[in-house]
């Protein structure tokens, strides 16, 4: 009888059975000092169908997020955060947790909650009514909260892209930028968002852009962006169409440092 295989992508380190979690470490540090300001850098990971090139993106992704949660870890949050130093391998086990209340949280958003303004004792009583233990509410509590602040204040912000029914180089030039529009509205600079509205709206008059001129972004107005500071990865999202996918980072002058896409 032939072994049965679980092709679903992980998003969590615990779940790891291929010994990635050093690579993934080095590999979120390595993205998270590059210095993008006069160029640009592509970081290709390969394999076929089922290989777990999604499951290695999320891990990287995760790692990153938690980079940055790390460092605002001593900044406090809310009111009451004790500002207490984390590391990353602390927020890996917290997010093992989170995972659990993980639901509940996208409850209360759709149901209009604002978890932000919402009273802290309630919310870590909810949270420990799932998890069965107030000590471990109170440190998911935290989790949250620094999560939910670089989420709303990113330095990198994490756009799924997916470009396969997309045929012609301008639309699907088009079609990115709305994407990074979308996703950057309410957290990036206002002049950073008009900038690829216009963008975005150049391209659609110049419906016939050659791909020459499309891969010359530079030339056409991204120069133009202001200093934001920050980072955008974009990955791609529907998996299992091609045998690789990219983390693209990308300058585009003085707006985002770089960002990264995988298609």
């Amino acid at each position: 009888m032939s072994a049965a295989y679980n092709h679903a992508s992980i998003s969590h380190p615990d779940d790891d059975q291929l010994g990635w979690r050093e690579f993934v470490r080095h590999m979120a540090a390595g993205i998270a000092q590059i210095d993008v300001a006069s160029g640009g850098y592509v970081i290709g990971i390969t394999g076929e169908w089922g290989h777990g090139k999604t499951s290695l993106i999320n891990l990287i992704l995760l790692q990153l997020r938690h980079l940055e949660m790390a460092d605002r870890s001593t900044v406090g949050v809310y009111y009451g955060d004790p500002c207490n130093s984390l590391t990353t391998l602390e927020l890996d086990e917290l997010a093992r947790s989170y995972s659990r209340v993980e639901s509940l949280v996208e409850e209360f958003d759709s149901n209009g909650y604002r978890l932000d303004y919402t009273s802290r004792g309630w919310l870590e009583k909810k949270f420990s009514e799932v998890l069965g233990d107030d000590k471990t509410a109170e440190k998911v509590y935290r989790y949250f909260r620094l999560l939910r602040y670089c989420e709303t204040n990113p330095k990198n912000l994490i756009v799924r892209f997916s470009p396969w029914l997309i045929t012609n180089k301008a639309d699907l030039a088009t079609a990115l930028l709305s994407e990074i529009e979308r996703a950057s509205a309410g957290v990036a600079d206002s002049l950073v968002t008009e900038s690829l509205r216009n963008y975005r709206r150049r391209l659609i008059e110049l419906g016939s852009l050659t791909g020459a001129v499309i891969d010359s972004a530079g030339g056409l107005g991204l120069g133009a962006f202001a200093a934001g500071g920050m980072k955008l990865f974009l990955e791609e999202s529907d998996v299992g169409r091609s045998s690789f996918e990219t983390f693209l980072c990308f300058a585009a002058s003085h707006t985002f440092e770089n960002y990264c896409c995988s298609r």
